[in-house]
């Protein structure tokens, strides 16, 4: 852990990172560009959320039948019996 502490110390430079300037998009790229990248950047957002919703939704599934599962050992099982007590 010392050594790893070392290391960071070593190799952190001495002076900050200049100022970032400003920059206009437009400079770097077309109209036509930065058109395309907007257009293409809206529905990937909608699919990260669409994922996002479709894993909490197999996160509450998945719960509740663990929930389920651990209420009712099934028949014939006693208390002494359960894995988890």
């Amino acid at each position: 852990m010392a050594t790893a502490e070392l290391a960071t110390r070593l190799l952190t430079p001495q002076e900050s990172l200049p100022a970032c300037e400003p920059v206009r998009l437009s400079d770097h790229f077309s109209a036509d560009e930065i058109r395309r990248a907007r257009s293409y950047a809206r529905p990937q957002m909608a699919i990260g959320l669409g994922q996002v919703a479709v894993d909490a939704a197999a996160l509450v599934v998945v719960a509740l039948r663990f929930r389920r599962a651990s209420r009712d050992p099934g028949p014939g099982v006693r208390r002494s019996q359960r894995w988890w007590r």
